[in-house]
């Protein structure tokens, strides 16, 4: 079945999400639990080159299911950001402190204290050795949240494509090995 992905700008040039180089390596952490996961997902494949990033622009992503045998990406859609994503994600690492950040702050010797009570403004955190981790979990915690949200894609084609699931995950360790994903 034929489809259109152009948008409403008419970009075309997209780049595809697993294989980037993120300057905030928690994005391709969490791109890459999306894409391994036998849970049901939304998975980021392309995105806009020019804002690849922070996955903020244009983002079309594929819903994902897998059974024993197969893989099956259902249908195609794009992410709706609000308009106000920056400060909401930025406001999710505060909003799972409790509960997720102290273990970072354990794993990279951090002040649990001092970054519980807010005396670490994200902006001082970014350089830190454990942005990477935060920056995954504010993926987990904002991002997919909002590709599971009823607002969150606008579904463009059902697609119905099928893969081998051995072929599939071959295909995928391939391509982390080959992109040095780990790193």
């Amino acid at each position: 079945m034929p489809f259109n992905i152009l948008d409403e700008d008419g970009l075309t040039d997209l780049s595809f999400t697993w294989i980037e180089d993120y300057y905030w390596k928690g994005i391709r952490d969490f791109i890459w639990h999306q894409i391994e996961s036998s849970e049901d997902e939304v998975v980021p494949v392309l995105s806009c080159p020019e804002c690849c990033e922070e996955l903020d622009c244009l983002l079309l992503v594929v819903y994902v299911r897998k059974d024993n045998d197969f893989v099956y990406w259902d249908k195609l859609g794009r992410v709706l950001h609000p308009a106000d994503r920056w400060d909401k994600w930025i406001v999710s690492g505060y909003m799972i402190k409790d509960e997720l950040s102290q273990e970072i702050c354990r794993k990279h010797g951090m002040d649990i204290d001092k970054y519980l009570l807010c005396e670490i403004e994200p902006n001082d955190f970014y350089n830190d050795i454990g942005w990477r981790d935060e920056c995954y979990l504010r993926m987990m915690h904002f991002d997919r949240k909002l590709y599971n949200s009823p607002d969150g894609i606008k579904w463009i084609t059902e697609v119905g494509w099928k893969f081998d699931r051995k072929q599939y995950e071959n295909c995928t360790a391939y391509l982390k090995k080959a992109y040095n994903i780990d790193a």
